[in-house]
């Protein structure tokens, strides 16, 4: 090691740099990409220190899983006026805020999607979401042009931030521009609310929904129904036995 060499001094932590008023330093992601697993959650390193000094081999941290977002589609949605069809609910500060979902018809009659902000709001809030024209346009979802493409997704400066792809059950987003790590949050939840309206939308589903609402026929209905049909059934087998004499 060359003693004369100069090293930089680290940054001051988080504590002192909040204490002397200056904001800490925005990291920004690199591009990834996503695949739909099921959830979304994001996984954060636990910089766990071991009591005792251990080989590195054996010193394990177990994940830490935050909650970041409540995600929302109300079943009688279709009915409401005081809520979106589909939202995202922030559980604190920590993140954007409060997000709805828009959808639009392209000039191709295709749907578009467009991610509208309500900054710093929470799941506690009330009301959830800024008034109408208040909210910010967040991301914006529209279909691509390119072969194995289904979306392209644009922020509010007009640059694209990512590519939606997927065929048959597969889903993925490529994420092709660095960003914050709550603008990347806000993006996969997004995504995955867009996902479950297209799931949710469809003529199977919106069919079964309808028979999950439809209220359920009492066995004791089912008999009487089964009774006056026998009855029925014997006047006619019986009339029907005499005409024939």
């Amino acid at each position: 090691m060359d003693p004369g060499a100069k090293y930089l001094d680290p940054p001051p932590p988080y504590e002192e740099t909040a204490a002397e008023g200056r904001s800490p330093p925005i990291l920004r992601l690199e591009p990834v990409t996503l695949v739909l697993d099921g959830q979304f959650e994001r996984l954060e390193p636990n910089n766990c220190v071991p009591e005792k000094p251990v080989a590195p081999e054996a010193q394990q941290c177990e994940p830490q899983y935050r909650h970041l977002f409540y995600l929302a589609h109300p079943s009688d949605a279709q009915y409401r006026t005081d809520i979106p069809a589909y939202y995202i609910t922030a559980v604190d500060k920590e993140t954007l805020g409060n997000i709805h979902l828009g959808t639009s018809k392209s000039r191709l009659r295709k749907m578009e999607f467009e991610a509208l902000l309500s900054s710093k709001q929470t799941a506690s809030d009330r009301p959830l979401f800024d008034e109408a024209g208040k909210a910010s346009t967040l991301f914006t979802a529209r279909p691509a042009k390119l072969m194995g493409s289904r979306y392209n997704w644009i922020q509010e400066d007009g640059s694209q931030v990512a590519v939606e792809e997927g065929k048959d059950d597969e889903n993925k987003m490529v994420i092709a521009a660095p960003m914050t790590e709550e603008m990347r949050d806000a993006l996969g939840a997004v995504w995955m609310l867009k996902l479950w309206y297209e799931t949710a939308e469809t003529r199977q589903a919106k069919r079964e929904e309808l028979e999950r609402m439809m209220p359920p026929v009492s066995s004791y209905q089912d008999w009487n129904y089964a009774k006056k049909v026998g009855t029925l059934g014997g006047f006619a087998g019986a009339g029907g036995g005499g005409n024939g004499c």
